[in-house]
């Protein structure tokens, strides 16, 4: 029983840590692209745009769209 429950939270804790890191790499993709589209890091600015929008629509819907397929890998499809 208690291998069971461990196996429970080392997954979950598992998922968390890969939320937390997709959040971070986004973060970084926005910055990074800012700073591109501010020609503090040479590039060109229409790309440091759109990588910054990419980290943006990363920060925001990746994870959701992770908590989504676990559910439904678990079998706890929410609609």
């Amino acid at each position: 029983m208690t291998d069971m429950i461990d196996s429970a939270e080392m997954q979950a804790r598992r998922r968390y840590l890969l939320t937390n890191l997709v959040r971070l790499g986004s973060l970084a993709a926005v910055l990074a692209g800012l700073a591109m589209a501010r020609q503090v890091i040479p590039g060109p600015t229409m790309l440091g745009g759109a990588i910054a929008l990419g980290g943006m629509l990363g920060f925001f819907f990746v994870p959701a769209l992770l908590v989504r397929r676990w559910k439904s890998q678990d079998g706890k499809v929410e609609k």
